[in-house]
């Protein structure tokens, strides 16, 4: 099975990151200072290296009430040159509004936060890209997802550019799409597993119609006597598919010394059932009154002789007087 994106949506879709992009962008020279000054606070950064604290500083800008800050805001031209970042981040603030982040020896990175879209709807998740310091978009093949979405999803936007946005972090739009993936199919009577078989389907599905199950693994459940119940659901990476017995339609003809007594009676049975009690036909087929007064079901054992899902009982009766 292969997803198919359709040119118009792939191009709405991108258009939409575009736009996302573009607008965050331009936001970030909205604010007033006098509005900066009322909600942000400057955080003088001090460089580490090798437990030494370096000449260069650097300030960022967050929150007021911000007790941590992530690395990202550090742009390449803020670290000495020749260094980058150790380890990307939160930092902890200290009171004085000054933090300290290490730093080791290598070509300088930023890091740009990702943001997803599936069509115009975006995931509450974020992702990671680690990319050079002069990069204005970000490969694909840099791009962290999380876990659950990389296992759902491929990215369709091969190169999404990089833009800014009102609080100064770099970040990327990547546009989603579901991919195929192969599901486990757990086949369940009364919650007793009967069956495990696959399914291959678009990540992002929610039920699994049981007429595209595989038909092997129908075929298999019906020569055992049980059909699916209903569609079936989809939990992750598996798919439940409840179980119900084939049922299927017996006639009853009561006998007294090779005599019938009464109308012909039905009753569904298990096809696989091949004996039933007189319990049974007691009470999903009584004898008709004014029989019921003369004769009474013997206990059984009763052969169930089936043709197909249609069945005949020749069951015995005895009399009452």
């Amino acid at each position: 099975m292969k997803c198919n994106i359709s040119r118009r949506v792939f191009l709405k879709g991108a258009g939409v990151a575009a736009l996302a992009v573009a607008s965050s962008a331009m936001l970030s020279g909205c604010s007033g200072d006098a509005v900066e000054e009322v909600v942000k606070k400057d955080v003088t950064v001090f460089f580490i290296y090798g437990g030494v604290k370096q000449n260069k500083t650097a300030t960022v800008k967050v929150l007021k009430t911000d007790t941590t800050f992530n690395t990202a805001l550090i742009t390449p031209d803020k670290l000495p040159e020749g260094f980058k970042v150790a380890k990307q981040g939160e930092v902890a603030i200290s009171a004085d509004n000054t933090a300290e982040v290490e730093i080791t020896v290598g070509t300088a990175t930023k890091i740009v936060e990702v943001r997803f879209f599936v069509g115009q709807q975006q995931l509450p998740k974020t992702g990671t890209a680690e990319v050079a310091a002069d990069a204005t978009v970000v490969n694909a093949s840099e791009i962290k997802m999380p876990d659950d979405y990389a296992r759902m999803y491929e990215i369709t936007n091969g190169q999404p550019a990089i833009g800014t946005d009102q609080d100064g972090k770099l970040y990327t739009v990547a546009i989603l799409a579901a991919k195929e993936m192969t599901f486990s199919v757990q086949y369940k009577l009364d919650g007793t597993l009967l069956l495990v078989g696959t399914y291959d389907g678009l990540s992002n599905i929610t039920t699994v119609s049981k007429k595209d199950l595989k038909e092997e693994n129908l075929k298999y459940l019906e020569e055992k006597g049980y059909e699916p119940a209903g569609d079936g659901t989809v939990n992750g990476d598996v798919v439940t598919v409840k179980l119900q017995k084939i049922m299927g339609n017996v006639k009853v003809i009561y006998k007294y010394k090779n005599r019938t007594v009464d109308d012909t009676k039905s009753l569904e049975l298990w096809i696989k059932d091949t004996k039933v009690t007189g319990e049974t036909l007691k009470k999903q087929a009584p004898l008709d009154f004014p029989t019921s007064l003369r004769y009474t079901i013997d206990e059984g054992l009763f052969d169930v002789i089936w043709t197909g899902n249609s069945g005949v009982v020749n069951a015995t009766v005895s009399s009452r007087f």
